[in-house]
């Protein structure tokens, strides 16, 4: 970071140097017009490792053949303007406060810029695939109508149900719901929401530790249609986070090859992201507003979107562990 703070504070210097008398030497002019492109190149170099936190025009300008007085001010009106985006920028992300402060560290300030652009890396992932589920759940509502629709309704998982409702009703319910979901990936196999059940019980099998029951369903889900491409609730793509965890179990159970297998799934992915848990069960927030899925107020705060890291990081994490065997 520090490469970064000394390079402001050379775009500052030109600044305010170019107050000064212009000169109209041919010389001097190209001289300017080379000082304007080094600086331009560390400029940048700032905004790329900053541009993920807030949308800000490119740092490039085109640099012309400096012939006159007019061409200078025109490039330096040019300069000055990103320049001053990139302070709005700092300012936004309150680096402008944190480079002058000589209690912080150049790796806070490095942390600092690496959970800031994940945070926006995951906002965006997150909102197209939010997007992608539901144009899927249009495709599959088009596609099979109000039958499928209302078998559909009867596969999701409510919690309790009536607060009066007996040890035999809940169980009943349950079993309504399993059988649901049994004959939505029998009727509808291509479905993306036969593909999202697939994963869900895979996920499931490995909750309850029954790793092969889980190897089984996902095989069956990399075997349909849709098996790669459908999305979930919280706009996950249900396969890579599945496979993550998977490979974990694998490794875990010294199953080398099947790991390597779904890790080479994964790593042709494509996906930007992947929800990797480092295991079930454990840890998880309570329901509602004690710290329940999404994180609310309060209680433990687990959150989904915390577990999303990088496909290349996910791998990473996979082959120490399985180095580490």
């Amino acid at each position: 970071m520090n490469k970064h703070i000394l390079a402001i504070g050379l775009i500052a210097a030109l600044v305010s140097l170019v107050g000064c008398e212009k000169k109209t030497n041919d010389d001097e002019m190209k001289s300017v017009a080379l000082s304007l492109r080094s600086l331009e190149n560390r400029l940048e170099k700032i905004e790329k490792r900053l541009g993920s936190l807030e949308k800000a025009p490119s740092a490039k300008t085109e640099i012309r053949t400096v012939s006159s007085n007019d061409d200078v001010d025109d490039i330096l009106a040019s300069f000055n303007e990103k320049l001053y985006n990139l302070e709005q920028m700092m300012v936004a992300a309150g680096f402008d406060v944190l480079s002058t402060n000589e209690d912080i560290e150049v790796s806070a300030m490095a942390e600092l810029v690496e959970e800031k652009t994940m945070e926006k890396r995951r906002e965006k992932y997150q909102a197209t695939m939010r997007e992608l589920r539901d144009t899927q759940r249009k495709s599959d509502s088009d596609n099979y109508g109000a039958a499928f629709t209302e078998l559909q309704e009867k596969t999701r998982f409510r919690w309790g149900g009536n607060r009066n409702e007996s040890q035999e009703d809940r169980e009943k319910r349950m079993q309504e719901m399993v059988q649901a979901r049994e004959d939505l990936i029998r009727q509808y196999p291509d479905s993306y929401a036969a593909a999202q059940l697939r994963a869900e019980t895979a996920a499931w099998n490995l909750m309850q530790n029954n790793y092969q029951d889980a190897l089984s369903t996902y095989k069956d889900l990399m075997a349909s249609s849709k098996g790669t491409e459908a999305v979930n609730e919280w706009g996950v793509r249900n396969v890579t986070g599945l496979q993550y965890s998977l490979a974990n179990k694998a490794i875990e159970e010294g199953d080398y090859a099947t790991a390597r297998s779904i890790m080479k799934d994964l790593e042709s992915s494509g996906d930007d992201l992947v929800m990797a848990f480092e295991g079930f069960g454990g840890g998880r927030g309570g329901r509602g507003g004690r710290g329940g899925r999404r994180g609310g107020p309060g209680g433990g705060g687990f959150r989904m979107e915390d577990n999303l890291i990088s496909r290349n990081q996910a791998i990473s994490k996979l082959n120490d562990k399985m180095n580490g065997k």
